[in-house]
């Protein structure tokens, strides 16, 4: 019978005189090395993805903040626009009237007349356009229906009521 030491040998293919657990070892050495290596990659990448992440929420908030101000500064600009604008034309009216104030009621009373105006027909247009759209949505919905089942909702509520009537 042979020693463990000749099994060993015996199954060693490579004839370098190293044997199977030899072998095993430096294999598991070279897993867990390159398991080391996997994990600080990985480690690496999840960080270079956080980083991004972070650097993309910064760009956003940057750009939402100098938007903020650009819309600021827009508004006030045409804010002040109108108001010197009205100003003027109340100062206008008031020289023609001869009176500063009867001039800023005349003016006042013109521009609420016509904001009170396109606010209205906006509200119409906008209403009517929704109407519209849902009217439009539901006669699309029967047609369907009517493709699909040579009926629809609508013809078949009118012959509930009939068979009921």
């Amino acid at each position: 019978m042979e020693t463990g030491h000749s099994d060993r040998m015996k199954f060693d293919e490579r004839g370098d005189g190293v044997g199977v657990s030899e072998r095993i070892k430096r294999l598991m050495e070279t897993l867990k090395s390159q398991v080391a290596e996997i994990k600080q990659y990985f480690s690496y990448y999840v960080s270079a993805r956080t980083d991004k992440i972070k650097a993309s929420a910064r760009n956003a908030a940057i750009y939402a903040f100098l938007g903020l101000v650009g819309l600021t500064a827009g508004a006030t600009l045409l804010v002040m626009s109108v108001v010197l604008l009205c100003l003027g034309i109340a100062g206008g009216f008031g020289a023609l009237v001869g009176s500063a104030w009867i001039g800023a009621i005349i003016a006042g009373a013109i521009f609420f007349v016509l904001v009170m105006a396109v606010v209205g027909i906006g509200a119409m247009f906008v209403l009517g356009m929704m109407k519209r759209s849902t009217f439009k949505k539901y006669r699309d919905m029967q047609q369907q229906q009517r493709e699909k089942f040579s009926h629809d909702v609508h013809e078949r509520a009118v012959e509930a009521a009939a068979e009921q009537g």
